[in-house]
């Protein structure tokens, strides 16, 4: 399986290591399905959206609208980000992805 290749290489600390797995994600998405997709990959997907790097969390955003063109709108409509601690103490809300429906995918 190269998922744990793909999870370690999306995690790297060169910014520009994860900008690549960022850019082949719609494809690899489209091949793993939705259930694979949502069981494996959606939190780091959405792990990218509060990437100290903003290229990343530029390329994030795109990568969210290619992945909103695979997998329909209903998956962005309840597709959401975790609650998460940020390191200065503050609560990261849910983010639904709602603002994408305007978005022509």
């Amino acid at each position: 399986s190269l998922l744990p290749a793909i999870v370690e290489l999306a995690e790297d600390p060169k910014w520009r290591v994860r900008l690549a797995i960022i850019e082949h994600m719609p494809l690899l998405a489209e091949q793993l399905g939705v259930e694979f997709f949502d069981e494996k990959l959606n939190g780091l997907c959405m792990s990218w959206l509060i990437d100290g790097v903003f290229a990343i969390r530029s390329a994030a955003t795109k990568n969210l609208k290619h992945l909103v063109s695979v997998f329909g709108m209903d998956w962005a409509q309840v597709c959401r980000m975790g609650e998460r601690k940020s390191s200065d103490g503050y609560t990261e809300t849910p983010l639904p992805l709602t603002p994408f429906q305007g978005t022509a995918c």
